[in-house]
């Protein structure tokens, strides 16, 4: 890693200007990932706004901590999201997703105008969709991670990543979600409008069509 070392790329391409400077692979598998197609990115938002509105009050973790404890829940905190760190939106999401019933009782309970979101059918398939392609990045992130990984290595698992994209995408276009298991159980689950089904499936479609141009232009 050169970023602790100051204008070492301006030393560098000193002695030498014809050298190419480039993210590492996992630098660019992260920003690779990162685009949200507009329809998921308004999900993704509101998501950021709910967690701070909740973790950034003490009062308002605690009283929401209490509630998850009261309902049963597996966990009883939110995760911050780190934008600088790589794996921190997949995790985020994961958890929020998780204690959706207990988040829109909350934001109930506070009169806050979020709370439709989580009792709105497509938003959480939506998010559903989020929390499996984001925990396939991470998995993918963390392989390119640890010792004896070379730029070869790296190369040939993005190129079976794109290639799982392209089958993921042409199974959306059949209606078959088996491989996002989080939004192909809430599709089963919900009684959601024909219209909102039709939706999702669209901008499901669209965003692995992003990823796919995103990953094959860091080969």
């Amino acid at each position: 890693m050169s970023g602790k070392f100051k204008s070492l790329q301006a030393l560098v391409k000193e002695k030498n200007p014809q050298c190419i400077w480039t993210h590492c692979m996992i630098h660019r598998e992260a920003l690779a990932a990162k685009e949200l197609s507009p329809g998921l990115n308004i999900v993704f938002t509101t998501v950021v706004t709910v967690i701070n509105y909740i973790k950034m009050r003490p009062l308002k973790s605690r009283l929401f901590s209490e509630l998850c404890k009261d309902m049963g829940a597996e966990h009883s905190v939110l995760l911050f999201y780190c934008e600088t760190r790589w794996l921190s939106r997949g995790k985020c999401l994961q958890r929020v997703y998780e204690l959706r019933n207990e988040i829109a009782i909350f934001l109930e309970e506070e009169n806050r105008e979020e709370a439709e979101n989580f009792r709105n059918d497509l938003f959480i398939m939506k998010l559903s969709y989020l929390v499996d392609i984001f925990e396939k990045s991470n998995i993918l992130n963390l392989q390119f991670q640890g010792k004896n990984t070379h730029i070869l290595q790296m190369n040939d698992k993005v190129n079976s990543f794109c290639r799982k994209l392209e089958l993921w995408n042409a199974n959306v276009k059949q209606k078959n979600l088996e491989m996002f298991k989080h939004v192909d159980e809430c599709v089963k689950t919900y009684k959601a409008e024909e219209q909102h089904i039709r939706v999702l499936f669209k901008t499901i479609e669209n965003h692995l069509t992003i990823l796919v141009k995103n990953f094959k232009k860091i080969l």
